[in-house]
């Protein structure tokens, strides 16, 4: 007796099919429907059987590739006839063209039918960017492939799902144009950085000018997508409102400022105590003839301060986290060192300096309490230093001492200098009691005009040992400069150029890369025309995209004070490229952290140091407002800061083991820790995946994700700390394999 078989595949399919039977003669019948299904959508088939044989165990099994999950498998209830119909989700990343889907049924006695049809997938083409950091002279962005179709970035292929980092050059400006293309589509969108750079000495058209009413205006012009951004500042003594729009986003404050008593009143960007990180919200800052306070979110603090001739002394106390502390902060300075020390409710931080001629030792002691350890912006540790100079020779060195579930452990560094005219050879080490070594050397040339420099660090570690090297050149005069690198890292290598030019009212700059994986020149440039107190600028991609930026005063007046500075960390060395704040001017201080202020208005500067600019891991002694009283023509300030380690780095998704049904990844509700013996760090995620922790004392450390889903999953793993030390990480978040399991029919 035949037995027959039907198997109809209705929507979404194409189909081709062969028959198999261990009975004499066997019929199959198919209805072919032609369709496309988009990835990321769910599909469905729907079949018919009939004439199977009573009496049997009839088995269906599914065969098909990782890009597509069975959502419910068929149920029959009657063996002989009946129909059924399979869901199915196409994975977004499914490649564009034919896929198959295979079934089978059979029994122990052999096959009856198989059928394999063919799903047509349309292309879908996306492309996803990050900005990773910002310096002054490179950008580094992060493209992700976020389409099923590969795509052509800065002239690097990326297959779907595929992702890498590109260096752009940086100037003065703050926008990066980006174009993608492939095959009949392209895009360009701009970037608008959050880091500005600007001059470190007010122009000279401006050393006695400033302004009532300032505005920074930028525009992208572009085919597909364009983005504005605006910054105000309107200041009427003793007024002052700041105010910036960005991306929808409204910041800012408006302030109160009589010499020695203010009132501000803010949205973000705030923080009370050096030590401790509220939540960032509105908040209000007050201070009036010696009494001060603050009052942001939950929390509040209020102090008395005295003023001596070396020393400046605080007391009151913090509310935070529903706890009432009292608080206390010393700090002085005198012409040999300096100490301060600072105390809320039992958290203990102790810093000290003491030099004598070419000899100077430093050292902090802090000890944090348990229920501060997610709030502090530090931990426990002790840190041991001293400098030496002789001539023009310089040596340093630091240890740090820590326990770690209960074992002694340090880590020691030191580097050593030597000058001799334009020559400069510097050597570093670093010994770890139970991790690694490292060792770099960099010698450098610098004259009037010319300098050279090259650098060669060699790392030993469990995993083995690593190279790299650096050669840089450069050139400048009153009127134009000229700079040239070449990096390696293993079998990589990036060459890049910069160019600028100034000709009366308008500057000039252009800058080109090109690196053995990119494969494919990078240059853009821009002009800049500046007339009274306004600038207009216009920036320009190989691409044609082009942005459009304008800065100005308007209203001002003249005054005659200057004050010019230095910041600098624990070492005496400048740290370059922070931005301060006063009167509405913004500054960057330069290579070896100076700046200058000109034309300031009353007789004491509110210095404001933005924290967004400050190099990671450190962190002002007297905090991020400081007053500067300016009893002379020309004044000074010195504004040292305090290093601590620290790790940063960003999230990333891999679809290794195929899609599943899944609720959505929210980055921003993610926390990663760091678990050493006796201390732990955590850290929010941003919704764009990335996070910082600073303040980490030297040791290993176990790094967990902590709020995952559990469709996803993340590969603890250990990572080794020194002080000062700042380790930059990229980690990836995989989903949960699948099985896709046969079911007895």
């Amino acid at each position: 007796m035949g037995r027959r078989v039907t198997l109809i595949y209705g929507l979404l399919m194409i189909f081709r099919v062969e028959a198999y039977s261990y009975t004499d003669t066997n019929s199959v019948r198919l209805d072919l429907n032609e369709s496309t299904v988009k990835p990321g959508s769910i599909g469905y088939l729907s079949f018919n059987w009939g004439d199977l044989p009573e009496n049997q165990v009839i088995e269906l099994s599914i065969e098909a590739t990782k890009d597509f999950t069975f959502i419910s498998l068929p149920n029959m209830e009657n063996a002989k006839a009946g129909s059924s119909t399979l869901l199915f989700m196409v994975h977004p990343f499914a490649a564009m063209g034919g896929h198959e889907i295979t079934l089978t049924l059979s029994s122990a006695e052999g096959f009856y039918a198989k059928c394999t049809s063919v799903i047509i997938v349309e292309s879908r083409p996306a492309i996803e960017s990050t900005v990773l950091i910002e310096l002054r002279d490179k950008t580094e962005i992060l493209h992700i492939n976020a389409g099923n179709i590969p795509l052509e970035i800065e002239g690097i292929i990326l297959d779907p799902g595929a992702s890498f980092r590109a260096n752009y050059p940086r100037d003065q400006n703050s926008f990066i144009s980006i174009y993608a293309r492939a095959t009949d589509w392209d895009t360009t969108y701009t970037f608008f950085l959050r880091k500005r750079f600007y001059p470190s000495v007010s122009q000279p058209e401006q050393r006695t000018k400033s302004f009532r009413i300032g505005y920074d205006i930028h525009q992208q012009l572009a085919n597909t997508q364009s983005f504005s951004n605006a910054r105000f500042l309107i200041k009427e003594d003793p007024w002052l409102l700041r105010c910036t729009v960005w991306d929808r986003n409204i910041q800012g404050a408006l302030s109160y400022l009589n010499g020695k008593n203010s009132l501000t009143l803010g949205k973000e960007n705030f923080q009370p105590s050096a030590l401790l990180k509220p939540q960032r919200s509105n908040y209000l800052v007050t201070h009036f003839f010696g009494w001060g306070g603050s009052l942001y979110g939950s929390g509040f603090t209020a102090h008395k301060e005295w003023t001596l001739p070396e020393s400046t002394v605080k007391a009151g106390g913090l509310f935070l986290d529903g706890q009432l502390m009292p608080r206390l902060n010393v700090h002085s300075v005198r012409k040999d060192g300096q100490f301060s020390y600072e105390a809320i409710g039992r958290l203990q931080d102790a810093i000290w300096e003491q030099r004598w001629n070419t000899f100077t030792c430093f050292g902090r002691f802090l000890y944090v309490p348990e229920y501060f350890t997610s709030r502090a912006a530090q931990q426990s540790h002790l840190l041991i230093g001293n400098s030496y100079k002789m001539g023009s020779l310089h040596w340093s060195s630091q240890s740090v001492f820590y326990n770690q579930n209960g074992l002694n452990s340090s880590i020691h560094n030191g580097q050593i200098q030597l000058r001799t005219g334009k020559f400069q050879i510097a050597s570093r080490g670093f010994y770890s009691s139970r991790v690694n070594a490292r060792g770099v050397f960099q010698a450098t040339y610098r004259s009037s005009n010319h300098g050279l420099s090259f650098s060669h660090q060699r790392t030993i570690g469990k995993s083995g040992f690593s190279n790299g090297w650096n050669a840089h050149y450069s050139f400048r005069c009153m009127k134009s400069n000229f700079a040239l690198s070449v990096q390696g890292i293993g079998e990589l290598w990036t060459i890049r150029s910069a160019l600028g030019a100034t000709m009366g009212d308008y500057s000039l700059s252009a800058q080109a890369s090109y690196s053995n994986y990119a494969l494919r020149p990078i240059a853009r440039g821009s002009l800049t025309r500046n007339f009274d107190s306004h600038s207009v600028s216009l920036i320009f991609n190989q691409q044609g995209t082009m942005q459009l930026f304008m800065r100005g005063a308007l209203w001002q007046k003249n005054y005659s004070r200057k004050l010019h500075g230095v910041i600098e960390d624990h070492e005496g060395n400048g740290l370059s490229d922070v931005v301060i704040e006063c009167e509405g001017e913004l500054l960057q201080t330069d290579q070896h952290g100076r700046f200058e202020f000109h034309g300031l208005v009353t007789g004491e500067a509110n210095l404001e140091i933005h924290p967004e600019s400050m190099p990671f891991a450190q962190f002002p002694y007297d905090g991020y407002l400081q007053k500067v009283s300016l009893h002379k023509k020309n004044n000074s300030v010195k504004i040292l800061c305090y290093t601590t380690g620290g790790v940063t780095g960003s999230l990333f998704t891999e679809y290794s083991n195929g899609p599943v049904m899944r609720e959505l990844l929210h980055y921003n509700r993610l926390v990663i820790s760091l678990i050493g013996r006796s201390s732990t760090y955590n850290s929010p995620v941003d919704a764009s995946g990335n996070f910082r922790i600073s303040g980490i004392s030297p040791g290993e450390y176990e790094l967990q994700l902590q709020g995952l889903p559990p469709n996803f999953s993340f590969p603890d793993s250990t990572i080794t700390l020194e002080d000062g030390e700042i380790h930059q990480l990229d980690l990836k978040v995989f989903e949960a394999p699948l099985q896709i399991q046969m079911q007895q029919l």
